[in-house]
Parts: structure tokens; sequence; C-alpha cells
């Protein structure tokens, strides 16, 4: 029922929506005469007024005794049918009319759809969402973005800046072999300071590298207090993991072999080791050769002493140093 109802009055209403004069105001107003029957528990005027106000947005009714319009809204019962009658008329003759029923009896759903009837039916236009004024036209000389001497303050928009072509990724540093040797002088190493050679091979990838190494030194001999002659000698072997930090090349230093010592014809062989830390500088020439220097220290693990009948002739010392200078290649 309810959905017959909507469509009848949104049909009349649109009609005589057609029909309505231009000239309208723009808020309708009418005096309201509303009548319902006796005994039902309808809603009075005052909610009835108060419906259509909500669908218009104003109260057609206020101040309606000057208006020539009124709205006469009568509801009756034939049977058990509710019937509501609305006839809008003016001082000549009625201006439009419209019936609604309710099979069911239902005063209150009857009285809405009659508040929304009339509302229609006084001023349909109200029912419409009204359209947005158009935007006043911008006045003066348009602006042209492709004439820049358009406007005294128009600057082209800047260019987007170029982006440098990306340097492409640095290739890993492959993994190089070096061999060299190197001449050596050491303090400590013997009763005398001593001289010797090493040979050394090594492998290096980016800041890292390993090396071992053989040392030989010659004999150095000396005077003991008790006034006999002592010589000593090492052979060795290194090993020098380190960082390669530019040219400097600063690392760990183990050192193990024999330390042979003589003293007229008594001979000794005794075990000798030692770890420490060298600093290694090394100076390229081109991609292959390099000469470096090297500063060793080291502190001797198992002290040896060098004895005749007993006697002491000369024992290591705690702690030695070793200056080294060399060349070498890489592969």
């Amino acid at each position: 029922m309810r959905a017959a109802i909507a469509v009848a009055i949104g049909c009349g209403a649109l009609v005589r929506a057609g029909l309505a004069s231009a000239d309208e105001p723009v808020h309708a107003s009418a005096a309201l005469d509303y009548a319902t029957p006796k005994g039902a528990s309808c809603p009075d005027r005052t909610a009835f007024t108060s419906a259509v106000a909500t669908r218009l947005g104003y109260d057609p009714f206020d101040g309606a005794d000057a208006q020539s319009k009124t709205l006469r809204v009568k509801l009756r019962r034939e049977g058990a049918t509710l019937v509501a009658d609305l006839r809008v008329t003016d001082a000549l003759s009625d201006v439009a009319d419209k019936t609604l029923t309710s099979e069911q009896g239902a005063c209150d759903e009857l009285v809405a759809a009659t508040a929304l009837a009339a509302a229609m039916l006084l001023d349909p236009r109200a029912m419409f969402p009204k359209p947005r004024p158009a935007a006043p036209a911008a006045r003066g000389p348009s602006l042209d973005s492709r004439s820049p001497g358009t406007w005294p303050w128009y600057e082209p928009p800047p260019l987007p800046r170029e982006r440098p072509p990306e340097a492409p990724a640095p290739k890993a540093e492959p993994a190089r072999v070096h061999l060299g040797v190197s001449a050596l002088g050491c303090v400590g190493c013997a009763p005398a300071v001593s001289s010797g050679a090493s040979v050394f091979a090594g492998l290096s990838k980016g800041r890292f590298g390993v090396e071992l190494g053989g040392r030989a030194d010659l004999p150095a001999s000396a005077s003991s207090p008790s006034g006999r002659e002592v010589s000593s000698s090492l052979v060795l072997g290194e090993l020098f993991p380190h960082l390669r930090l530019g040219p400097v090349r600063p690392g760990l230093l183990g050192a193990a072999g024999a330390l042979f010592g003589q003293s007229g014809a008594e001979r000794q062989v005794s075990a000798w080791a030692a770890a420490g830390a060298r600093v290694g500088v090394e100076l390229p020439f081109g991609d292959t050769f390099f000469l470096r220097g090297t500063l060793d220290g080291l502190f001797v693990l198992n002290r040896v002493s060098l004895r005749v009948d007993g006697a002491e002739l000369w024992s290591t010392p705690a702690f030695v140093s070793t200056l080294g200078l060399g060349a070498g290649v890489r592969l």
C-alpha cells in the first residue's frame, strides 16, 4: 500500500508541477483546514503541520492569513477503510486535489503519506535538490599556459632534472696470490744483532689477507760473561693474518721453529716459539710488483738458555724485534 501511495503521489505532483506557473514565490504558503474522524487516534493538526514542514524545509502554514490559497485535509472512514481527501483551493477555484486510502485503517501511516502529498501539492520544487549556481565568469584575459608573456608573473614550470646514469656496481675484487722475499735484521734473536732472509706467499681478497713464510737467520756471536764465544741462529715458520687498509698491513704474527746454539765444539738445538704483531707497508709498482717493509714485535713463549758444563752462556730475552725489507709479485 505504501509503494502504491508513493507512486500515485509522485505522478500527480509531477504533473501539477509541470502546469505550475514559473512566477510562484520561492516558498509556498496556504491556510490549513485539517479534520479527522471522531474517535480515531490520528495525529492532530500540529503533528500534521510539523510533518509537512519537515518535508518542505519550512512551514507553509505560518502567517497564511494574508494568502489566498487553502489546503483542506479531511480524514474519513468508509467501513474498514480510512480515506484522506486533499484539496488545494484559491479564491476562484480548486487548484489541485488528491485522495489517499488505507485499507488497513492505519491512521498514522495514512497521515504520513498525506503530509508528503500535501508538501508536493503546495511546493513540488522544494522536494528536489536545487542546482548549484554557476560560478561567475572570470574577467580579463585568460591565462594561456602556452604563452609565457600573457601574464607578467607567469613562469614556465621547471623541466624535470635528468637523472645521471647510475654507475655500475663495482665488481668484487678477486682473490689474488702474492709471492716475495725479504731481508731481515733482528734484535734479541741471537747473542748479537742478527741478519737473515725470508720467503713468503699469501692470499688476499678485499680488505683481508693471510700469509705463510719461512725464515732463516745467519749465526750471530758474542762473548759470554765467562769469556767464551757463543753464537745462535733461527729457522722458523711464520703465519701472518692481516688487514689491508690502503698500503698498510696490520695483523697478528706467530712464529715457531728451532734455535741452533754453539759454543766451541758444543752444539745445542732447542724449540723456539713466539707470538705478537706485525705492521707492514706495501708500495705497488703497477698491478704486479710491489716493495714492502715490515716491523715485527714478538713475545718469546719458551725462553731458551745456552749452557756449557752447566754454566749459562746466553739466554733468549722475553721480547724480540725484527725489521724486514723485501719485494714481491702479485699473480
